[in-house]
């Protein structure tokens, strides 16, 4: 069989193909509680048909950075319990862009998420969403906190069929079986992932 690539960008969590026909490679991650094989980075995806492997290819040529103390960072949700959530940060957001930082770990803790209440973090995040927020320290592993204005969800797919979600009247919708879901979401929700210009 022929490998084969596609001309579509992929995202950050968009879903590639189940861990029951293909190999988890470069660029990629598992989601053990769907059973998926998902995009860690901007890119385009590659199937290798023979070795029963996928991975996604960037875009661009990357310049690695290591995020510092204060740096708001770009991550992908991994696990999440009642009172933290652990994610894998991808990169910083810097400029108005994304620059690649290389796989670091994120903790987010409960206290940290927002200046009202929260009871639990499954009321306001997924497994597999993309999170905008801030590092609190200088190292691996880094405690983070979505607590600042236009910090959150900036990019999430549908529970039931995977489709990414679209913010409608202050919650995210999906277009293709209308689900809908309660997040943190950023108030730039999806411009970051598209290069957009944030809102003020």
């Amino acid at each position: 069989m022929e490998n084969n690539v596609k001309d579509k960008l992929v995202y950050p969590s968009t879903p590639l193909n189940v861990i029951e026909e293909f190999f988890p490679g470069e660029n990629t991650y598992v989601d053990d509680e769907k059973g998926l094989i998902r995009a860690s980075i901007v890119g385009k995806p590659f199937w290798d048909n023979a070795a029963r492997l996928i991975k996604v290819v960037p875009t661009r040529k990357r310049r690695y950075v290591v995020p510092r103390e204060n740096s708001v960072v770009v991550g992908v949700i991994q696990n999440i319990r009642t009172d933290f959530l652990l994610a894998t940060i991808i990169g910083m957001y810097d400029n108005k862009k994304i620059i690649p930082t290389g796989p670091f770990a994120g903790v987010l803790h409960i206290s940290q998420v927002s200046q009202e209440y929260v009871k639990s973090l499954y009321d306001l995040f997924a497994v597999g969403d993309v999170i905008l927020a801030k590092t609190m320290n200088n190292y691996n592993p880094y405690n983070l906190s979505t607590k600042a204005p236009g910090l959150g969800v900036i990019l999430s797919s549908c529970g039931y069929c995977g489709h990414v979600l679209l913010f409608r009247e202050g919650k995210l919708v999906c277009p293709r079986c209308k689900s809908s879901f309660s997040r943190l979401v950023s108030k730039n929700y999806y411009n970051i992932m598209m290069q957009k210009e944030l809102k003020p």
